[in-house]
């Protein structure tokens, strides 16, 4: 339901505001000021005047939260990002609640004038598109063989880094594990086994990977540990090649010389 101020309400109105004054003065002529913004057509304010003095219920300002569906009720379909932008140009104070009969009618005009200058925020989109997302633009998200880090068994770095493959199940031990972390393809698992383990061993761990592609990365350390003993009963890496598991030489002992008796 619509609401206008009494004749009496806005003579008094009239009085106050120089603005008010002055635009109705000039509303034959429609152009623009020294500022470069539009003045509206007699139409366009009386339209003004009637939105202001509903949206304000007479009180000669309008609300803050007011402020998009009173613009919208002109014809002015702005977004959240440039309605506070305008707000923040016109309003006295940025965090003001209200704004004046004056500065609602600068806004309206800064609205009318092209191009319309807002500050948007950054990804921001005209009303009625979605902003960019993951896979769109320069938001993309980095793909699975793009900065990766290296790769650590044993206590050593692997030079080639694995790429992650998907999240799918692996057979441990005749059970199947979901999600339980990354899949090594097989043909990299082999080359890392092979620098730890006998070849003859290395594949017959892998045996009965094979159907699958891929190994996890969890159980593939596990047969690390366990076959070639890369960490000690406190946790502490030992050397993985078996030429350098050998114990340390020892010193001989010299033989026992018995005592000559004089």
């Amino acid at each position: 339901m619509s609401r206008y101020w009494s004749d009496e309400a806005y003579g008094k109105f009239y009085e106050t505001s120089m603005a008010e004054r002055g635009l109705v003065n000039k509303t034959a002529a429609c152009g623009a000021d020294a500022a470069g913004l539009r003045e509206p057509t007699r139409a366009q304010f009386e339209r003004f005047q009637e939105a202001f003095a509903e949206w304000s219920s007479g009180r000669g300002s309008l609300k803050r939260h007011d402020f998009q569906r009173f613009l919208l009720q002109l014809g002015l379909n702005l977004s959240a990002a440039q309605v506070r932008s305008l707000w923040s140009d016109v309003a006295a104070k940025a965090d003001a609640p209200r704004i004046a009969h004056e500065e609602a009618l600068l806004a309206y005009r800064q609205a009318l004038s092209a191009p319309l200058q807002v500050h948007n925020a950054p990804g921001a989109k005209p009303p009625g598109r979605m902003p960019q997302g993951w896979g769109e633009g320069d938001l993309v998200a980095p793909r699975d063989d793009e900065e990766q880090p290296p790769w650590t068994y044993g206590g050593r770095g692997y030079a080639a880094a694995p790429r992650a493959l998907p999240m799918t199940s692996c057979l441990v031990g005749g059970r199947s594990r979901e999600g339980q972390g990354f899949c090594i393809p097989l043909e990299e698992a082999r080359e890392l086994l092979r620098a730890e383990l006998p070849h003859r061993s290395a594949e017959d761990l892998l045996a009965r990977y094979r159907a699958r592609g891929s190994v996890p990365q969890a159980v593939l350390f596990d047969l690390i540990v366990d076959q070639a003993g890369v960490l000690d009963d406190g946790g502490a890496v030992l050397p993985s090649t078996p030429a350098l598991r050998k114990p340390a030489l020892q010193t001989p002992l010299l033989p026992r010389i018995r005592p000559v008796l004089a």
